[in-house]
């Protein structure tokens, strides 16, 4: 059932310099995409939401290297990147249905900008996950 209900690849784009990215690839994933107008001026709007999952859940470089969770707060501090993601709300994170790990950024027409990550750890640990929204 687990399988079912994550079975989604979705692209992230971490923002490593000015224009330049590294690209990882996230399997295992449950990701969603809400359309919709805004209230008064009818303005179209779009937003998703994605489960990462600790327990079925994998990321991967664009070589298939396996790679590892990294918080924000030390992304930043790191000197080599490689190998290493994080789900950052810093505005240049982007997620992208599919795989586009040939892409050096992201195809901005169907890419969703993070604006909001939250980690869940209580219950079993076959529960944990991070929720991360993106517009």
């Amino acid at each position: 059932m687990r399988r079912l209900f994550a079975n989604d690849t979705i692209t992230l784009f971490n923002r490593i310099g000015d224009g330049v990215y590294q690209v990882t690839l996230l399997r295992g994933v449950n990701f969603s995409v809400s359309g919709g107008i805004t209230g008064g001026d009818l303005l179209p709007i779009r937003s998703v939401t994605l489960y990462y999952f600790d327990a079925i859940s994998h990321a991967s470089s664009a070589d298939g290297t396996p790679c590892l969770y990294v918080p924000p707060e030390d992304w930043s501090s790191l000197t080599d990147k490689r190998g290493c993601y994080t789900f950052s709300t810093s505005g240049g994170d982007w997620l992208v249905p599919g795989d586009h790990t040939a892409s050096v950024e992201p195809p901005y027409a169907s890419a969703f900008r993070i604006t909001g990550v939250e980690r869940f750890t209580h219950g079993r640990k076959h529960l944990w996950h991070y929720r991360i929204k993106g517009v």
